[in-house]
């Protein structure tokens, strides 16, 4: 949170804050952010406060940074460095989810169960159906993620920008986790929280990361900041990031997954060939 305004909260050792970058659409939907203790974050958004006057000014008139504002001119283009020299200091490590949303037109449309119709509304919202993705992917590898610091058994919370699937979230949460707890055990963090990026500034780092990850995407090289390539500028640290790619092969066994939990076992899924 904003240094000002913290006295009084308690928060858990580590926290994830995340937000999401597409352009439309049939792009590639990015759900991305980065992961850091309690104690770093408030570093940093000590920092990251006495930067925001080289940020823009929303319309309440509160400094802010936005990567999309910063990316429509040149002039703030080269001030972006400096915020994520902030990042580089203080988290643990950056995560990202990428959910191409023609191929998963695509892996829906060749599905088909006779005499019974499918309610893809869930699967075709992004954000629902890649921040699934996300907290199921990042749980089931947190063995993986030992070598690289992340304690295997301690929670991890997740904070995400303010989004209109807030609502239909919170609503299944309880019974998303119950299954996902019975897999992941004590490490599965509390339920998810939605917050305004400028009162919880860790939410403009995840923005500035979402949308270059997406930006990666259009330039046609899914995978360059995930070596630090920013074009103009480099990353320093060379920090552990951790990036997920949702093919239409993976989407679509995700799908038949998700439908086997739901039909009756008299049904039959029929797949047509891609």
């Amino acid at each position: 949170m904003r240094p000002s305004i913290a006295i009084g909260w308690q928060f858990v050792a580590l926290q994830a804050f995340i937000d999401d970058s597409y352009k439309g659409a049939d792009s590639t939907f990015v759900l991305a952010g980065h992961i850091a203790t309690a104690e770093s974050w408030a570093h940093f958004a000590k920092e990251w406060e006495e930067m925001l006057p080289f940020g823009t000014i929303n319309q309440a008139g509160i400094y802010h940074f936005k990567m999309s504002e910063m990316a429509a001119s040149p002039e703030r283009l080269a001030r972006v460095p400096g915020f994520f020299r902030i990042i580089e200091r203080h988290v643990l490590m950056s995560i990202s989810c990428a959910y191409n949303l023609a191929d998963a037109k695509r892996a829906m449309s060749r599905i088909s169960i006779p005499g019974v119709g499918i309610d893809w509304s869930f699967v075709a919202n992004p954000f629902l159906m890649c921040s699934r993705l996300l907290l199921d992917v990042f749980n089931a590898r947190r063995s993986d993620l030992a070598r690289f610091g992340l304690p295997t058994d301690e929670p991890v919370d997740f904070y995400f920008d303010n989004q209109a699937e807030k609502k239909v979230i919170l609503t299944q949460w309880e019974s998303f986790a119950k299954s996902r707890r019975e897999l992941f055990g004590a490490a599965m963090g509390a339920t998810p929280r939605f917050e305004d990026d400028t009162v919880f500034l860790p939410l403009q780092a995840a923005d500035l990361w979402a949308w270059w990850v997406r930006r990666a995407y259009d330039d046609g090289d899914p995978m360059k900041v995930q070596r630090g390539d920013f074009g103009a500028f480099r990353a320093k640290r060379n920090y552990p990031r951790i990036h997920v790619d949702w093919t239409q092969k993976e989407i679509l066994e995700g799908l038949l997954g998700m439908l086997k939990q739901h039909i009756n076992p008299d049904d039959r899924i029929l797949v047509a060939p891609a």
